[in-house]
């Protein structure tokens, strides 16, 4: 039996987000994103055309990263007013798994598989990406559902 339903109707789940604090969020922590991995992809290629091996230059420009971003991230991105000791203690955990998770795929896909270390770093910095914001969103700087709705939390 066919369904009567549009395939390119916007669900009432989709809209939601769409339209939610949440999609701003995700806009602003992507264009932080963008800006900082560029900037960072191209500190990566430096470095490991100077000779420093992939894992280490993948940490390296991960750190630079995560000390970069902090600001914009809670001022800008989630507008978070969650106080800096302990947003800055969960977005060092955050991107603890991050750098974690960076690194396993240089290990794996460049040391063992032989795959660009270039590639692999692009790939898993939009990987690491997805992941952190998740993560930032319902863990560092998470904020009430009533928050998410666009009313002042109790």
């Amino acid at each position: 039996m066919r369904s009567n339903r549009n395939p390119f109707q916007i669900t009432r789940r989709t809209h939601d987000f769409l339209s939610s604090q949440r999609s701003r969020r995700l806009y602003r922590f992507a264009v932080v994103g963008l800006v900082s991995n560029a900037s960072l992809l191209c500190v990566f290629i430096v470095l490991t055309h100077m000779g420093l091996g992939a894992v280490p230059a993948a940490m390296t420009v991960y750190g630079l990263g995560v000390a970069g971003t902090y600001a914009a991230n809670r001022s800008w991105s989630f507008s978070s007013d969650i106080p800096h000791p302990v947003a800055a203690s969960r977005y060092i955990l955050v991107h603890a798994v991050g750098a974690g998770t960076q690194a396993l795929l240089q290990f794996v896909a460049h040391n063992l598989l032989g795959f660009d270390a270039v590639l692999i770093q692009a790939f898993g910095m939009i990987a690491v990406a997805v992941l952190s914001f998740v993560l930032l969103d319902i863990f560092a700087f998470a904020k009430s559902k009533q928050d998410d709705r666009g009313n002042s939390s109790l």
